[in-house]
Order: structure tokens, then C-alpha cells, then sequence
């Protein structure tokens, strides 16, 4: 896989985590595009290009200008958005939150507290080979 068919969109707002994923990422042959701010990820869904070609998108739920669960749905409403799986990283651990983010269709509902960037790296390449074996089997 080259760089550009291993990108990662990383919506997370706080700059010191969102550096320690992005370069634990990049350090695994990932490309990383972290959006700091909500209103931004929420122009990028709008426009649908920009979050395309990406392999898997990282959502932080606790964001200061824009509810991650609007994200999500925007993201699993879009036609051209919603085959890429979403796994929502975030510090809300909460059994309500967890419900209604896999009732949305989240891949994955990680509590970043729980787990290292090693596990979440792992996770990561977990889904992005899951989406790809349904995505060959999707294709007739």
C-alpha cells in the first residue's frame, strides 16, 4: 500500500494528542490529516472530496465548537463518506455514548485512557483490513 492509500483523517482538537497519533501513524506508513477543529471536519464532510480516499477516520466526541455524534451522522449520511469506517477515540466513557455511537455504525468505540498508541495503531490496521476484505467481497 502506498502512503496515499493508507490515509488516516484524525478529528481531534487536542493539539498534544492529535501530534502523538499523527506521528505514531506516520511512523507506520500512514498519511495524516488531523483537523484540530469541528466546524473544519465539518466543511470537509460537506465537501466530501477532501475525506474520500481516506482509509479510516479517527473521531474525538468532545470537541469545543461542534458535537462529534453530528460529525458521525453527517459522515454516515454522506454517499461518498459513509463505506469508510469510523472509530470514535475519546474520553467519554460512557455506556450511553458507546450504545449510540455503534448504533450509528461505528467500527469501533475506543476509550483513549484504555488503551496505548500501540494498541490503537493496531485496532486501526484491524479495521482498514476488515474494509478491505468486505470491500472485495462488495464488489460485483
Amino acid at each position: 500500500m502506498t502512503p496515499a492509500e493508507k490515509k488516516v483523517v484524525y478529528i481531534e482538537d487536542d493539539k498534544y494528542i492529535g501530534a502523538i497519533f499523527k506521528k505514531k501513524l506516520e511512523n507506520l506508513g500512514y498519511e495524516v490529516v488531523h483537523v484540530l477543529e469541528g466546524t473544519v471536519a465539518s466543511e470537509m464532510i460537506a465537501k466530501e472530496t477532501e475525506m474520500a480516499d481516506a482509509k479510516v477516520i479517527l473521531l474525538d466526541l468532545m470537541l469545543p465548537d461542534t458535537d462529534g455524534f453530528d460529525l458521525l451522522r453527517a459522515i454516515k449520511d454522506s454517499e461518498k463518506l459513509k463505506h469508510i469506517p469510523v472509530i470514535v477515540l475519546s474520553n467519554i466513557d460512557g455506556e450511553e455514548q458507546m450504545k449510540e455511537a455503534m448504533s450509528l455504525g461505528v467500527a469501533d468505540y475506543m476509550v483513549k485512557a484504555h488503551y496505548t498508541t500501540d494498541q490503537i495503531a493496531e485496532r486501526i490496521n484491524q479495521v482498514i483490513h476488515k474494509q478491505e476484505a468486505l470491500g472485495d467481497s462488495d464488489k460485483v
